[in-house]
């Protein structure tokens, strides 16, 4: 299970080698979409190399 989870992440990664931060950084939804607040800490990966389809996953 777990090396089948790392692969999956490793398609993604090299999926979104191409992609840079800062082209998917210009989606204005992306903060609200790849942020997450729990018992007031917020967790805010908006800044990391990762997209919705990676997310689902």
């Amino acid at each position: 299970m777990m090396a089948e989870m790392w692969n999956i992440l490793n398609r993604h990664a090299n999926r979104l080698n191409i992609v840079s931060l800062r082209e998917l950084c210009s989606d204005q939804a992306r903060f609200s979409a790849c942020s997450v607040e729990f018992d007031c800490v917020l967790f805010d990966y908006s800044k990391e190399k990762i997209d919705s389809q990676a997310m689902l996953e």
